[in-house]
């Protein structure tokens, strides 16, 4: 990204997200970094799952079915794209 990078805004996006309480924010990073520290890295600035490239589709349902609300929008995707 141009002016910041993904851990720069993960960090910005959480800060306008804590004067908003009632709204949730969850960030998935995806990323080819497979190291342990970046994974820790992403975690320290605020990213909320982390997925590894090459990203699966199964990896992308399973993690979205972790996010709290998006539960019943995963089911409206799933039979679209059946």
């Amino acid at each position: 990204m141009p002016i910041m990078d993904g851990y720069e805004c993960a960090k910005e996006l959480k800060k306008l997200f804590r004067e908003k309480p009632d709204v949730a924010c969850p960030i998935v990073a995806c990323t080819a970094f497979v190291q342990e520290a970046e994974r820790e890295k992403a975690r320290q600035a605020g990213m909320d799952y982390y997925l590894t490239k090459p990203v699966t589709l199964e990896s992308i349902k399973n993690t979205l079915k972790n996010i709290e609300g998006m539960g019943d929008m995963m089911k409206s995707w799933i039979l679209i794209s059946q």
